[in-house]
C-alpha cells in the first residue's frame, strides 16, 4: 500500500501490519502518479517536475531517472516488467526501458 504526500514523500506500507516499511523523500517535486512493476521489483514514480524515477523495493533505493517530457507526468503504467508507458500534460504518451532508463521510439 502507498500514500502521496503534497510536499513530494511516498510512503509504502507493509498491509498487514500497517506502517511504513520505505519513505520515499528524495522526490523534489509532487509525485503525481506512481506503480508497482507487475513482478513487484520496482516502483515506478511520475512527478511534477517532468521526470520518471524507478526504485528497487528491495531497498526502495532510486535506480533510474528518466526524462523526456516538457510538462509535468500525469499517469504511468509498467508494460510487463520491462517497460513503462507514460503520459504527460504535454498531450505526449512516450515508452521507456525500465532497465536501460531511456525512451524507447514508438
Amino acid at each position: 500500500m502507498t500514500s502521496m504526500k503534497d510536499g513530494g514523500d511516498v510512503r509504502i506500507y507493509d498491509f498487514k501490519t500497517k506502517k511504513i516499511v520505505a519513505l520515499l523523500t528524495d522526490i523534489a517535486l509532487r509525485v503525481n502518479t506512481l506503480a508497482f512493476s507487475p513482478d513487484g521489483k520496482l516502483l515506478a514514480t511520475g512527478n511534477k517536475g517532468k521526470t520518471i524515477r524507478t526504485y528497487s523495493t528491495d531497498n526502495f533505493k532510486l535506480q533510474k531517472t528518466m526524462e523526456g517530457h516538457e510538462r509535468e507526468v500525469w499517469n504511468l503504467s509498467f508494460v510487463g516488467n520491462k517497460k513503462i508507458v507514460t503520459c504527460s500534460l504535454d498531450g505526449t504518451v512516450k515508452l521507456w526501458s525500465a532497465e536501460k532508463g531511456k525512451e524507447i521510439a514508438l
